[in-house]
């Protein structure tokens, strides 16, 4: 499969990959950079799975990835935090303990729906362009 007919797609746990699905979520936190920009598909992991309405184990929306960039001492937490869509105490405690985070700024977000079922991988996979666009 080429990078021509192919998406990258990342596996993300649920609720957050809902809530970028539905544009709440514009910020993903990674402890890896990616040099991948563009568009991307959200896969929802079938990790911590419960029963409720949301999707596991599914492509469930196409994101454009417009950047990555470090957090440091000198970003804005609170923003980030809830652009992240996790607790500002979480994002502080992450630095303190020398765990060093990237900020992935999502855009764009448009649902697939019906989702796609599928199986998730570690990191970044490819999908086949033909499963969204067929």
């Amino acid at each position: 499969m080429s990078d021509l007919d192919s998406f990258p797609t990342i596996t993300i746990r649920q609720p957050f990959a809902s809530l970028i699905a539905d544009g709440s979520k514009t910020i993903e936190l990674r402890t890896w950079n990616t040099k991948i920009r563009g568009p991307i598909l959200i896969h929802a992991g079938l990790h911590d799975k419960h029963e409720n309405a949301l999707p596991y184990g599914a492509i469930v929306a196409i994101v454009d990835l417009r950047d990555v960039l470090p957090i440091n001492d000198t970003c804005d937490y609170a923003t980030i935090a809830q652009e992240a869509c996790v607790r500002e105490e979480w994002l502080r405690e992450q630095f303190s303990f020398g765990r060093f985070l990237y900020a992935w700024y999502l855009s764009g977000a448009r649902k697939i729906e019906p989702v796609i079922p599928m199986r998730g991988f570690p990191g970044f996979f490819k999908t086949s362009s033909g499963l969204i666009h067929g």
